[in-house]
Formats: structure tokens, C-alpha cells, sequence
């Protein structure tokens, strides 16, 4: 439920189903479990992703959810109904490709630095000749 940033084309909610009640019977599965993917009106596609499943009794379970290829937010609802018809909710909110230019940052900076490292290091040394790149090899 922390606020995360998605890339790539899908990713993975995780999620538990808890049903600590004892009853004669058994439990109170099947579990119908629907997720839903909003996105806003930034996005060309489906404004509603759904994914479904049954499950038979209470675990953690994994569902792969795709991801939307423009740079937006979301929200992830996770539905749940039991046999008895007992609805639960849990939703959170994250994004989607928004923290590319992290990478972009140290893609510019890294190569400046080390360059900054370099022209350091070697530096011309007081009374040193500049080197010369010219074909004329006259001495003075």
C-alpha cells in the first residue's frame, strides 16, 4: 500500500485473504477476488483493467497486472465477496513510468564528473607545454 512508481509492461499485486472465523461447516471460501486497475483520461486504452479470480480458502496470493505504456497515475482497487456475500475493499494509488529521470539524472551527470575527475588529475603542470594536434612539426 505504498505509494510506488511501475514500469515495464506488467506487475504484481500481492494480497492476503485472512477469514479467521471457525465455523461447523468449513470456511467461508470460495473467495471471489476482482482487482481493478483505474486510469485516467491521459490514457488511450481502457480506463477500467479488471482481473478475477476464485480462490478456495485463505492465503497470500500473487495477481499480474499489466501496466499502461504512457507516464500517469492509477489507483488499484481489490474487491472481495465470500459465499455468504460479504463485500471487502482495499485500495491504494501509484504511478506509472514517472521516475525515469532518476536514471536520466545520472546518465547526464556521471559522464561530467568523470571528465571533471580526468581534466584533475591531468592537469597541465606549471611551465609544461600545451600538447599540439597540429600536423606542422617545426621546432622552434
Amino acid at each position: 500500500r505504498v505509494l510506488r512508481d511501475e514500469e515495464g509492461d506488467s506487475f504484481w499485486l500481492q494480497f492476503k485473504i485472512l477469514d479467521q472465523h471457525r465455523v461447523p461447516s468449513g470456511s467461508h471460501g470460495p473467495y471471489n477476488v476482482t482487482v481493478s486497475l483505474l486510469v485516467p483520461g491521459n490514457y488511450q486504452g481502457p480506463r477500467r483493467i479488471l482481473q478475477h479470480q476464485i480462490y478456495d480458502r485463505p492465503d497470500t496470493y500473487k495477481m499480474k497486472l499489466p501496466t499502461v505504456p504512457v507516464r500517469t497515475t492509477g489507483t488499484v482497487i481489490v474487491e472481495m465477496v465470500d459465499k455468504n456475500g460479504l463485500y471487502f475493499s482495499d485500495e491504494f494509488s501509484l504511478t506509472f513510468h514517472m521516475h525515469y529521470y532518476k536514471l536520466l539524472k545520472w546518465l547526464l551527470v556521471l559522464p561530467m564528473v568523470g571528465m571533471f575527475g580526468l581534466l584533475v588529475i591531468f592537469r597541465a603542470q606549471e611551465g609544461a607545454p600545451l600538447p599540439s594536434f597540429s600536423r606542422n612539426n617545426h621546432q622552434l
